[in-house]
This record gives structure tokens, C-alpha cells and sequence, in this order.
């Protein structure tokens, strides 16, 4: 039933918003990887090095949320790179958003999407470089899907504005099982398997993902979890460096917490 209605809760773009010319005048290395999951399909995988080129020091696999795209990825995926020497960022497009619109916009079709970006990775990083993977909104779904691909691959997860799942995002989590039926992305099966680092952000005042959602992901995580809820702080106004007004309850700045957090589980 889920895919069915994903269009519905997940609406993509109807029509790409920016050219491979673009991506490239970003920066960026486009390269169309062939789907995990279906022969007939391939994934839009972009990737960018910050610092030298050659071997980097770490790999950032980024998953962006529904009302954005592969553009959207430079800011929040440089913001993880600073400081940590010459990093590789690496991210994709989901099917029926951007250059990927022909393809239809289901959950099973996304979460493809997420599964070989992911294998693409472990194919071209080196064993002893370590990958974090940074979800962000509907983008935690995904990345906590590319995680549980990579299995011990993945080094450390940062999930920010997490769902539960898309029906939780409207309801409750506790109460979530009564339309069970209409949901999708639902992250619970994922993290209940991964016991990788995980670090959560999410806004007091958000009001398009409650933050009841983070505090859940918190709560029934079993691996080594750390919770930034940061007050004042709504959906699309949690910028992870750069902002010193970005602070935790506890008055330190995200991105202090997040530098020793990454350094911690790369091992940096």
C-alpha cells in the first residue's frame, strides 16, 4: 500500500531543476551508477573532494530531504567536512526528483536509490578510509538504509530532523501502528540492527518532523548515541558549522559536539 501512495507523501519534482552542466560547474563528478536492484535502471551518484584529490582521509555519504535535490548537497556535506583534512562527499538522486524525474517516485524505487549509492562507495574507497553516512529529514530513512548496506563499512551515522517514519511525522510514534497500512520509510527495522555511532540533531520548533521523532530514534537505539535537541530551532534552520548560534541544551555549539563526535568514531 505504501508505494501506492508515495507520490502522495513523497512528491519529487516534476521536472529536473538543474543540468549535468550544472552539477559540473559545482564541482561536482557525475557519474550514473547501475541500480542495486533493477537492470533496467540506473542512479545519478555525484561526488565532490574537499582538500586534495587522491586518497581522502574520509568519505561523507549524503542523503537529502524530500523538498530538495543533488544540488542541495554542497552545503550541509561541506559543513561535515571541515576540519578533517581531504574528504570525499558523495551523494545521489532519488528516483523521480531532479535528473532522475522519468523514474518513478516510490519507496521501493528510493530506497534502491540509497542501496547502490552505498555499494557504489565500498566499490571506490579504500578499505582503512572511513565513511560516514548524514540523512536529513526524509533523508534519514535513506541513510539509515545505506547504512545497514555498508554494514561495518560505516564508521558513524548523523541523522538530522529524523523520521520514524512518514506516518510519524503526522502522528505520534507511539500511536503510529493504527495506520501502519499507509506508511512508508519506516527506520525503526534499519536501526534496530545498527549499533555504528550515531549522532542526532533536531529542532525544538519544528513543525514539519515533531521532534518526538528524534527523541524515539534516541531511545530505542541499542548502539553509542549522542541527542542535540537545539531550542528555537525549526526544520530548515539547523546549519551544522558555521553557525555559532547553533547550540545544544547545553549551551555548546552543535558543530564543537559534531568535529568530536566524527573524530571520535573515525578514529581522527
Amino acid at each position: 500500500m505504501g508505494n501506492v501512495i508515495a507520490p502522495l507523501a513523497i512528491p519529487g519534482q516534476s521536472g529536473s531543476r538543474y543540468t549535468e552542466s550544472a552539477l559540473a560547474a559545482a564541482g561536482l563528478t557525475v557519474t550514473w551508477v547501475q541500480s542495486a536492484g533493477r537492470p533496467d535502471k540506473r542512479v545519478l551518484v555525484a561526488s565532490r573532494t574537499v582538500g586534495a584529490a587522491g586518497k581522502p582521509h574520509m568519505v561523507v555519504l549524503y542523503s537529502h530531504g524530500n523538498a530538495e535535490d543533488l544540488l542541495s548537497m554542497l552545503g550541509p556535506a561541506e559543513c561535515l567536512a571541515n576540519g578533517f583534512g581531504d574528504v570525499l562527499l558523495v551523494s545521489y538522486e532519488y528516483s523521480g526528483y531532479g535528473l532522475s524525474h522519468a523514474e518513478e517516485c516510490t519507496e521501493k524505487n528510493i530506497l534502491d536509490d540509497a542501496h547502490t549509492a552505498a555499494d557504489h562507495v565500498r566499490s571506490i574507497v579504500p578499505e582503512d578510509v572511513p565513511i560516514v553516512i548524514y540523512g536529513r529529514s526524509l533523508g534519514s530513512a535513506t541513510a539509515v538504509a545505506a547504512a545497514c548496506r555498508l554494514g561495518a563499512r560505516c564508521n558513524a551515522l548523523v541523522l538530522q530532523s529524523p523520521i520514524v517514519s512518514i506516518v510519524s511525522t503526522k502522528v505520534p510514534p507511539a500511536m503510529r501502528s493504527a495506520l501502519g497500512f499507509l506508511d512508508m520509510f519506516d527506520t525503526s527495522p534499519g536501526l534496530s540492527g545498527l549499533r555504528v555511532p550515531l549522532l542526532i540533531a533536531h529542532g525544538v520548533d519544528d513543525s514539519v518532523v515533531p521532534v518526538n521523532n528524534a527523541e524515539t530514534i534516541f531511545r530505542d537505539y541499542a548502539g553509542p548515541k549522542e541527542l542535540y535537541i537545539l531550542p528555537g530551532r525549526h526544520h530548515n534552520d539547523i546549519y551544522l558549522s558555521g553557525d555559532a548560534s547553533a547550540v545544544a541544551a547545553d549551551g555548546q555549539p552543535l558543530s564543537d559536539k559534531l568535529r568530536v563526535f566524527m573524530s571520535s568514531a573515525c578514529k581522527m
